[in-house]
């Protein structure tokens, strides 16, 4: 019999999700303007930075578990 694979479970508290959740949703807002031509790709790099900044996220940990939220969903 084969076990269910075992999926890390990430916690976090509650002020790293509302930051992420905000830095998430104002990158969505960012991501409509760049793919609807009217921001270019340098100009998403700068502003991703700005807001990763903004909301405290400017660490590699920070951004891996960004990542790792975003593939799951």
């Amino acid at each position: 019999m084969q076990m269910p694979e075992e999926k890390a479970e990430i916690k976090m508290d509650n002020a790293l999700f509302r930051r992420l959740l905000l830095y998430r949703t104002t990158m969505a807002a960012v991501k409509i303007m760049l793919d609807s031509g009217l921001i270019s790709d340098e100009e998403y790099a700068v502003t991703d930075t700005i807001i990763a900044e903004k909301y405290g996220l400017n660490g590699p940990a920070d951004k891996i578990l960004d990542r790792e939220l975003s593939d799951q969903s």
